[in-house]
């Protein structure tokens, strides 16, 4: 999962490029939000970027961390990206979601398999 999340960081400054010329559909931003001595990883709704920061609401309900609630609006220092993913212009696959591909040996392989058939091959 750490390879995924540095390979995700590596490439970010290629996908704000296009994420500022407004080429990407279904933007999606992974952050992790720290809580004291706990991180917990979160997929962002409504993902963007505004004033150099990562924003948007939290999907899904806190385990681990006390800090954010389901759908509360965070914003976020770029440090703290885990993963994002889009798809380009007119549709096609998904490119990123390296933390979803990482978890897919360990998922039931039925929905693995459905996962990688809208996953790109990077």
């Amino acid at each position: 999962m750490n390879n995924a999340m540095e390979r995700a960081r590596r490439e970010f400054p290629d996908v704000l490029k296009l994420y500022h010329a407004g080429k990407l559909e279904h933007f999606g931003l992974k952050v992790g939000i720290r809580d004291g001595k706990n991180v917990e990883h979160f997929w962002l709704s409504n993902s963007r970027i505004e004033n150099g920061r990562l924003v948007g609401n939290i999907q899904g309900t806190p385990s681990y961390v006390a800090n954010v609630k389901e759908s509360e609006l965070v914003s976020v220092d770029p440090s703290n990206l885990s993963d994002w993913s889009y798809r380009t212009e007119g549709g096609g696959k998904m490119h990123g979601s390296y933390t979803l591909r990482a978890a897919l040996p360990t998922m039931d392989p039925k929905v693995a398999e459905r996962i990688r058939g809208i996953l790109t091959d990077d």
